[in-house]
């Protein structure tokens, strides 16, 4: 035992599993083998209306397809509930303050310093529909440009809710929003996010369809 690191590290070529490796690699087609690529499955691009209005038809199609992408404006921004929570370090769940405390029930310990995510509830609109949104860390970290621990280092010894984050009102955005079965069955009115970009954001692929579109439709005008 000792409390320094060691200088000398000894490979074993003859171990058991550099012999199979070996055999492997003698094979020619072993680097060429073809790999399961999952394709990334495209969001669909649907007005708030046609969001709230999905119908049981849409479960079936969520067994491949979960997620719709809508423009919107930040109409408000929720600052009655808290805008962060704080997690373990360690398994990443979230933890409860108990006893002037933080404790983590996952891991059976106390967590000194937690780590702080951002969770934040919106009301996006677009023309004259609006709809509830669930931001979570990743979507207000990409949109503040800033950590939680950021934003709380600078609200010390302020308890109200942050400026930064009330600043995003107005904000144009393109979100990616999760449908569960409770959003069509149970008709729950929230939804979360699961990918967000400020302003209004096309695909090429969509921009390029719209394109073509629009070139027929002056085709057939004329």
């Amino acid at each position: 035992m000792s409390n320094a690191a060691a200088t000398t590290f000894y490979l074993n070529y003859q171990h058991q599993s550099v012999t199979e490796l070996r055999k492997m690699l003698a094979n020619p087609n072993f680097n060429k083998q073809i790999q399961n690529i999952k394709m990334k499955k495209k969001a669909q691009l649907l007005t708030i209306v046609d969001i709230k209005n999905l119908g049981n038809d849409f479960i079936q199609y969520m067994m491949e397809h979960t997620e719709v992408t809508r423009h919107a404006n930040i109409r408000y921004v929720d600052d009655k509930t808290p805008w962060y929570y704080r997690i373990c370090t360690c398994c990443k769940q979230k933890i409860q303050y108990t006893g002037g405390e933080f404790i983590c029930s996952k891991c059976i310990r106390r967590i000194p310093e937690p780590e702080k995510k951002f969770k934040i509830s919106i009301l996006g609109s677009y023309e004259s529909s609006g709809i509830k949104i669930l931001l979570q860390d990743r979507e207000v970290h990409t949109l503040l440009g800033e950590r939680a621990e950021s934003v709380y280092q600078h609200q010390k010894g302020h308890t109200s809710f942050p400026k930064k984050i009330k600043k995003l009102k107005k904000t144009d955005i393109t979100v990616k929003l999760l449908i569960t079965e409770a959003n069509i069955v149970n008709k729950e009115s929230v939804y979360y996010a699961n990918n967000i970009c400020k302003r209004f954001y096309i695909p090429q692929d969509e921009e390029a369809e719209a394109s073509t579109s629009n070139q027929q439709t002056t085709t057939q005008v004329l």
